[in-house]
């Protein structure tokens, strides 16, 4: 399975120019720990310096590289304890209030596995706090998420600050059992609404109890009914400037489907938030639509049932105006369409290369059509 790499664009305009830099994100841990990709480099140790960027007109200024002293290496073969290592952040949104950047700062790297060629140059793809600074080596990625865990949880027992038990509580949930995710039950009862939603996140994905995944259900329809129309809302840090349906995303991240077919299939469960998004949502709020294509109708596409059928083909057949013609004008977008119905129908669709797709395109639409015809679906 391809390693996605979640990335954030930044655009700020000098003058009349407009400048881009990407920075990749703190990857989820039950990512780049999975048993289906190559064995990472974890390895536990010291900040010894920071080197800084300087700021331009168009980028503040930032870190780009540390040194990195390994005291342990808790997986992999790719690094020896004692080394030394040069880690390029430039490109890399490190999380400073998670783990700071600064000199004699003890954490935990999880060094990109395909970069193992130059030893003493390894970007790295996730940071985690470490609460104790002795470690020994694990056979697995599974072994090295128990181990993370109990380093987290333990960060999480003695942080007072809220903001910082939320992220904790945020890196830690997509990687607990069961029996792990009791001890974020008081937070799930904070008077801090994003502190509520990340502890009952990880609660829901780990154990997978009713009673969680209705509370989930229930707070994010009413989250989506009071903002998801606001251009932006205040966020945990109390600054105003946050985009609400992705803010809302990332405390239930088992919301965002796209990683793999497992992921998605776990997402099942949510299936009425989605429906949500793409009907009731839609109806009341048209200036919406690239919010009700992205987490509605293209996740009908991914996870819908046959219930869900003539919400995808209306859509499909759809006036083609405002935002929604510009969803509808992209072939790519209608062939999720035309594929999610031939998946939920079995109809056996080839997924083609997108210029293949245009030239086959109302072939493959007269097949679904006579299928939901066949199947007394439409008239």
């Amino acid at each position: 399975m391809t390693r996605g790499i979640l990335c954030t664009l930044l655009c700020i305009c000098a003058a009349s120019h407009a400048y881009a830099y990407i920075l990749c994100q703190n990857q989820r841990l039950d990512h780049v720990l999975c048993s289906k990709h190559e064995q990472e480099t974890v390895v536990a140790g010291t900040i010894e310096a920071v080197r800084m960027c300087e700021a331009t007109d168009f980028m503040p200024e930032r870190e780009s590289e540390i040194s990195f002293d390994v005291h342990s290496v808790i997986l992999g073969d790719g690094v020896g304890k004692g080394e030394n290592l040069r880690i390029p952040v430039k490109s890399f949104w490190w999380p400073g209030e998670l783990v700071p950047c600064q000199k004699g700062m003890f954490c935990i790297l999880i060094l990109d596995p395909r970069d193992l060629g130059r030893a003493d140059y390894q970007p790295p793809i996730s940071v985690v706090p470490a609460h104790k600074r002795r470690f020994t080596r694990v056979a697995d990625g599974e072994a090295a998420k128990r181990l993370l865990v109990h380093e987290i949880l333990g960060e999480l027992g003695d942080e007072q600050d809220e903001n910082r038990q939320r992220l904790l509580i945020l890196q830690a949930s997509p990687i607990l059992t069961a029996n792990e995710a009791q001890s974020l039950t008081p937070f799930a009862e904070s008077d801090n609404e994003w502190i509520r939603r990340a502890a009952l996140a990880g609660l829901a994905w780990a154990t997978k109890e009713q009673r969680y995944i209705n509370l989930v259900i229930q707070d994010a329809q009413q989250y989506i009914k009071e903002h998801g129309s606001s251009r932006s809302v205040v966020g945990p840090d109390g600054k105003h400037g946050y985009a609400p349906l992705p803010l809302l995303l990332d405390h239930y991240f088992f919301l965002r489907l796209g990683w793999s077919r497992e992921y998605d299939l776990k997402a099942m469960p949510y299936l009425r938030i989605y429906r949500y998004m793409a009907t009731e949502y839609a109806a009341a709020d048209l200036e919406q639509e690239w919010n009700i294509w992205h987490h509605g109708i293209k996740s009908l596409c991914r996870i819908g049932t046959k219930e869900d059928v003539p919400t995808l083909w209306h859509y499909l057949n759809s006036k083609r105006e405002g935002q929604r013609k510009d969803v509808l004008s992209n072939s790519y977008n209608r062939q999720q369409l035309l594929m999610g119905i031939s998946r939920i129908l079995d109809l056996d669709l080839t997924n083609w290369e997108i210029n293949e797709f245009e030239k086959r395109e109302h072939i493959q639409f007269q097949v679904v059509e006579q299928a939901l015809t066949d199947r007394g679906i439409i008239d």
